[in-house]
């Protein structure tokens, strides 16, 4: 399959087979609508910031706009949207939108810390959630390792790795919770933080994620080739 037909595949999963498909006649299409919609107000008049400025080279310049802010406030749920307009939208004067992404899923994009900071988008996503699932496997495993060993303060590194994949890494870490493993339960309280609300135990944590996951779920399954 080729590069092009891959992410034909994985945005046809993510706006179809996610958080974004719905049946006739369900009660949230209209919100799912209006979504859209505000996503794509706030990211136009974001590019026209972004112009506005276009002479200024420091990125902090362009992220300094309550439209950008906008579309992180609308949360995970415009990750599809945001991973179309990073690999489509080729203006010249397109926002940085990649910020958007990093700033949505959580992912600390830090050498020395996160093994896969300097992983492209796209390497994600033709990856899916089956290529987040090996890396948090492998770390989650030397995790283990330094712990029953007594290194502590390799272990705590290793925490921190674990972290700063962000929510690329959380349906693996469900997993491990639904399989009874409630060493992962701290490290997903961290991560999700006050958008999980007032569950704290490893049920109410599930039952979170049920009714959640295809929001959280921010990567697509991987397309068979």
């Amino acid at each position: 399959m080729t590069s092009r037909g891959k992410m034909i595949c994985v945005l046809s999963i993510m706006f179809f087979g996610g958080s974004f498909s719905r049946t006739a006649g369900d009660p949230e299409k209209q919100q799912q609508g209006d979504l859209h919609k505000r996503f794509e107000e706030s990211y136009e008049a974001w590019k026209a910031h972004c112009e506005s400025v276009r002479m200024c080279s420091d990125m902090a310049v362009r992220l300094d706009s309550p439209h950008y802010r906008n579309i992180i406030k609308m949360g995970p749920r415009v990750l599809p949207l945001v991973v179309d307009k990073c690999l489509h939208d080729d203006d010249e004067f397109a926002p940085p939108i990649g910020h958007a992404w990093v700033e949505l899923t959580k992912v600390w994009p830090v050498p020395g810390v996160n093994p896969w900071a300097e992983t492209r988008l796209q390497t994600w996503l033709e990856g899916g959630e089956e290529l987040a699932t090996e890396r948090f496997g492998m770390l989650y495993r030397s995790l283990e390792e330094k712990e029953s060993s007594g290194l502590s303060e390799e272990a705590n590194k290793l925490r921190k790795s674990i972290r700063s994949l962000g929510l690329l890494a959380l349906p693996a870490m469900m997993t491990r919770l639904e399989d009874g493993d409630e060493q992962v339960q701290p490290m997903i309280k961290n991560l999700v933080g006050e958008e999980m609300g007032s569950a704290t135990d490893r049920d109410a944590i599930l039952l979170w994620w049920e009714e959640n996951k295809n929001v959280y779920s921010v990567l697509p399954k991987r397309c068979s080739k």
